[in-house]
């Protein structure tokens, strides 16, 4: 596969991943950047999947960048959330949807980081449970037992958020994780 391939091929998957994980879009085309420059400069002939080898490329990359932003980023994305607004009055379907995602993003950013990536890399770049332990170098069982918590913690805040699930709203996912 060559360098072009490669790109058209993964560069939504990976963009995806590091806009998750950064919560930034221009700090994830960054990223997403860096991730290709690095994979495209590297002899990848012993490289079998390329797909897991990207990813653990962009988390690592995504893992530094929030490493250094990490305590001014945080500050300065609190007092945003805390200084918006919610209106009770309705609003149109595409502004409630981007509220709703908001708000799930927010829930996100609450999981703990090896939790979050689990989650992000399993339903967000649809990866396998193999994959995702190969790109996180570790157990599947690993994987399975970090997604299966993320998934708890989601639905328990989930719940508890009154904007984001009306009355009756079931959660839609369950929390197990199933192997092919």
């Amino acid at each position: 596969m060559n360098d072009r391939e490669m790109f058209e091929i993964y560069k939504d998957q990976v963009y995806r991943l590091c806009r998750h994980m950064l919560n930034h879009p221009s700090d994830a085309e960054d990223v997403c950047q860096e991730v290709f420059f690095k994979a495209m400069i590297v002899d990848r002939t012993t490289i079998k999947d390329i797909k897991p080898w990207l990813m653990r490329i962009a988390v690592n990359e995504c893992n530094t960048v929030l490493k250094r932003r990490l305590n001014g980023r945080r500050k300065e994305k609190l007092s945003f959330l805390l200084s918006l607004t919610r209106s009770s009055m309705k609003v149109e379907e595409r502004y409630e949807q981007a509220e709703t995602a908001d708000e799930f993003s927010a829930m996100l950013s609450k999981l703990p980081d090896k939790l979050r990536i689990a989650v992000l890399l399993r339903f967000s770049s649809d990866m396998s449970i193999a994959e995702t332990a190969q790109v996180l170098q570790v157990a599947e069982g690993t994987v399975k037992s970090r997604v299966n918590r993320g998934l708890h913690i989601l639905r328990r805040l989930m719940n508890e958020s009154p904007n984001l699930m009306s009355e009756g709203d079931a959660w839609p996912c369950t929390p197990s994780v199933k192997t092919k």
